[in-house]
């Protein structure tokens, strides 16, 4: 039979479930943001809007409409142009867009400078100009407009040369291949991947010196190794690289399966970096030294990327920290697919790419083509 002191039982045992509910809960959420991200919350991230794009890409020469020339004149194109790649690279040259349009077929430097240059329209002027340094690194003439791949990070030096997307099959061909693993639902699970920190490439740049303390370690942990070994570093080294520290390389697709991805410059900007940070593993690397299109320069530590060292020798330590903080690694590698889906991913973000190389390439002839022109002697108007 229902009494009131059965009610009253009943109420209380309420009463007192509610209470341990709340305790056990609230002793939940503590341990949860204590293992996870107390200390290490990832930070909201506003992508860049395209007028703060445009500004950065042009960098110092934004709205610069009185550059004079000093000096010499830089070489024409029109007189070192042969059917060799090597004709093209690592030269300031003064190139007409007929210039770029005859070496489009042994430079992809060539086919995306004509591809973007030619967007600029006018009626009186057909054949406009451009300084360009093609290659790995960048003009050291920050006192010329110079259309580069790459120049210093944002703090390191004055913001010069001018960015352009270039050589963009090298540095985006990869990332289309993880873009087709995502949409036909091959990747790889968070929980399913190895715990290890991976890492592959040529021995360009400082790599040698920086990773070398690493190609033995734990490779339980740690797997990092050169897969190829360039001429540079003498018969002695090269010998002993080849024989110690070389392994089989590895495709982006294969890479999938660690959690940790290792990104580190080489010449200039880590072209693999794109497609790693829109895999679902995390990268770790050192603050970049080197920006291009990518805007390398504006992804943040433990937003983007876990960061390094800039001797990367706290990379076993970050590891660690990774394996203690799996959660805010899964944020950070969420945060890093958002980036590059807003940069050349998305529905949008390839409209934005199309309106920036338009403005660019009009900003760019609009403010330096009559003193560039002096220099080819012929208005920009012929070869």
């Amino acid at each position: 039979m229902y009494t009131p002191l059965k009610r009253h039982s009943i109420v209380v045992f309420l009463i007192i479930a509610s209470i341990c509910l709340c305790i056990i809960n609230f002793r939940f959420i503590t341990i949860y943001n204590r293992d996870t991200s107390s200390k290490h919350q990832v930070a909201e991230y506003q992508f860049p809007s395209i007028d703060e794009r445009f500004e950065y890409y042009m960098g110092d020469w934004y709205n610069k409409t009185d550059w004079q020339l000093k000096g010499k004149c830089p070489t024409l194109a029109a007189e070192k142009l042969t059917n060799k790649r090597e004709s093209v690279i690592n030269h300031d040259m003064l190139f007409s867009l007929k210039n770029l349009k005859k070496c489009s077929d042994i430079s992809w430097y060539c086919y995306d400078a004509y591809n973007t240059l030619k967007l600029f329209k006018s009626s009186h002027l057909s054949n406009p100009l451009a300084l360009f340094k093609f290659g790995d690194g960048y003009s050291n003439v920050a006192s010329n407009p110079v259309i580069s791949k790459s120049r210093p990070a944002l703090g390191r030096n004055l913001h010069t040369p001018i960015i352009w997307p270039l050589n963009t099959k090298r540095h985006f061909a990869s990332l289309q291949k993880i873009w087709q693993a995502k949409m036909d639902n091959k990747e790889i699970e968070w929980k399913d991947k190895e715990s290890k920190l991976f890492w592959r490439g040529k021995t360009t740049g400082r790599r040698v010196e920086l990773l070398s303390r690493w190609t033995h370690y734990d490779s339980n942990v740690i797997d990092v190794a050169f897969s190829e070994i360039l001429p540079k570093h003498g018969k002695f080294l090269n010998k002993y690289l080849g024989r110690h520290d070389t392994r089989q390389t590895a495709d982006p697709l294969e890479m999938l399966k660690y959690k940790y991805l290792l990104s580190i410059e080489g010449n200039d900007v880590a072209s693999g970096l794109k497609w790693m940070l829109y895999s679902n593993s995390v990268v770790l690397m050192a603050p970049p030294t080197v920006s291009t299109w990518a805007m390398e320069d504006l992804l943040l530590p433990f937003v983007h990327y876990v960061p390094l060292a800039d001797d990367y020798s706290n990379l076993s330590e970050m590891i660690q920290w990774a394996e203690d903080h799996q959660d805010t690694c899964q944020v950070i590698s969420k945060r890093a697919n958002a980036f590059i889906e807003q940069l050349c991913l998305s529905k949008q973000a390839k409209i934005d790419t199309e309106i920036l190389r338009e403005r660019l390439a009009t900003a760019y002839v609009s403010q330096f083509q009559q003193t560039l022109s002096h220099c080819n002697g012929r208005n920009g108007t012929s070869n």
